[in-house]
């Protein structure tokens, strides 16, 4: 019977993890910059950090798109509800 039972929450996790999600301040995701440590919101504040490579993101949740700010150049990123894709100067008019 547990073999039975791991197999239903293998189906479980993996459905979950395959489901599309909306970018918000309540979710945690994979850092766009490092792609080892995971962002999420920063306490009291409209941004989220990594919790390996330390970077800090502005949000803009209706575009679903972060920023990064504490680097040289104004690097971001949308998020397609499962990944981040790299958006250029152009998509930000």
């Amino acid at each position: 019977m547990a073999e039975s039972h791991s197999h239903a929450d293998d189906k479980s996790t993996r459905s979950l993890s395959e489901e599309k999600s909306s970018l918000s301040y309540h979710g945690v995701y994979t850092c766009p910059v490092c792609r080892h440590g995971q962002i999420s919101a920063l306490p009291l504040m409209d941004a989220f950090a990594c919790n390996f490579c330390r970077h800090i993101f502005t949000a803009d949740l209706d575009k679903q798109r972060v920023q990064v700010v504490d680097g040289s150049q104004p690097l971001s990123w949308r998020w397609t509800g499962k990944t981040w894709k790299a958006t250029h100067r152009r998509e930000d008019l």
